[in-house]
């Protein structure tokens, strides 16, 4: 600020003026502050936009584009409801009524000490259940309840020698050795009276179809239950897209590992006593079964099938099979041992007829 004074004697008067000093900035404050300013600018530029762009992505009203609701008019009286009626095996057709193609397997793999209590695995069961019903609603769905049906039933003998299974070396399980105090040995080949063989799937590889018939995958799922470190069942069969459900009923590490040949596999673990998980195969897994093995017990060893139709069938120490509900016609049946291999034959069925076959099995070295 500058200021200056003036005395006028003439007109005895004083006279002060002020002027405000001109500020001067240094090259580096002026460059600071022209900085600040772009950067406030940039800023409030990107703000602007962001703005405009999550105004644009609002989705209209649909208050303006819904028609108006027409609600139906008010009928008087008083409705009745009826109550839904559940029908009885004797009332479904004679096509429906048909046995469930698949049993529980008695397994002599596994023979648990006294003292543990495991209970009755209630797998079979299941897969009994799944596949009856899967039979019948495929007995109503498909074509309209289509041509009439026959059935194909046998017995499968194993001829020869029977090999000697060999014992399992539990020690590197600990909880897998106290269940099986006793010891176990392999499974390989369960042979009954007679040279019965159990643990053979026995299915349709090739069926008269009708055209425009579908065989839709039952609503029940299919237990694989992981129990004495064993796998239960061994050998069984699923329909595409049916619900595979993996259960863990040790208080032990397992490790569920499957090996497809059409479809990609899965590999998850079960560290908990209880766990289960589920899985849908999407393609058909037809003449090579899915091999699923457990990493953390190589011993643990099971073969799914996985099928089209429901036209299948577990053999048990008996040997024996049936498999309901066969359009009539000619068809492939193969039956298939995980150690024994694959027999085929080729069967002409009779509308309404029981076609019963004889399959014979030798031992062959399969790895």
């Amino acid at each position: 600020m500058q200021c200056e004074a003036t005395l006028d004697m003439s007109r005895n008067r004083f006279y002060v003026r002020a002027e405000p000093e001109t500020m001067r900035w240094s090259p580096s404050t002026a460059f600071l502050s022209g900085v600040c300013l772009v950067l406030v600018c940039v800023v409030w530029s990107f703000y602007i936009v962001r703005i405009d762009k999550a105004v644009a992505k609002r989705p209209a009203p649909l208050t303006s584009e819904l028609p108006a609701i027409r609600r139906p008019p008010h009928k008087t009286g008083t409705i009745q409801r009826q109550k839904p009626v559940s029908p009885t095996r004797d009332s479904l057709p004679a096509s429906a009524q048909m046995r469930s193609p698949v049993r529980r397997v008695a397994s002599t793999q596994a023979t648990p000490s006294e003292s543990d209590d495991f209970g009755e695995t209630e797998t079979g069961h299941t897969a009994r259940s799944v596949q009856k019903q899967s039979l019948d609603e495929s007995a109503e769905r498909v074509a309209g309840g289509g041509p009439v049906r026959g059935t194909i039933a046998g017995t499968v003998f194993f001829r020869g020698t029977v090999p000697p299974e060999r014992p399992l070396d539990l020690s590197a399980d600990p909880h897998c050795a106290r269940m099986h105090r006793q010891g176990v040995t392999t499974s390989d080949y369960v042979v009954g009276t007679n040279g019965a063989l159990a643990n053979v799937f026995v299915y349709l590889k090739d069926i008269p179809f009708p055209r425009g018939g579908v065989f839709p995958p039952p609503s029940k799922p299919v237990v694989l239950d992981q129990r004495a470190c064993l796998y239960q069942p061994s050998v069984f069969g699923v329909q595409v897209g049916q619900e595979l459900q993996i259960v863990n009923s040790d208080a032990t590490l397992h490790n569920v590992k499957t090996q497809p040949s059409n479809q990609a596999g899965f590999n998850k673990s079960q560290p908990v006593q209880g766990m289960k998980f589920s899985h849908w195969f999407t393609k058909p897994e037809v003449g090579t079964p899915v091999k699923v093995k457990c990493d953390v017990h190589p011993w643990m060893l099971a073969y799914i099938f996985v099928l089209p139709h429901p036209y299948f069938d577990v053999t048990e120490e008996e040997g024996t099979f049936e498999i309901a509900g066969v359009y009539a016609g000619e068809c492939v049946v193969e039956a298939w041992h995980p150690k024994a291999g694959a027999r085929t034959q080729i069967v002409n069925l009779d509308a309404r007829e029981t076609k019963r076959i004889v399959f014979e099995f030798q031992t062959q070295n399969q790895p």
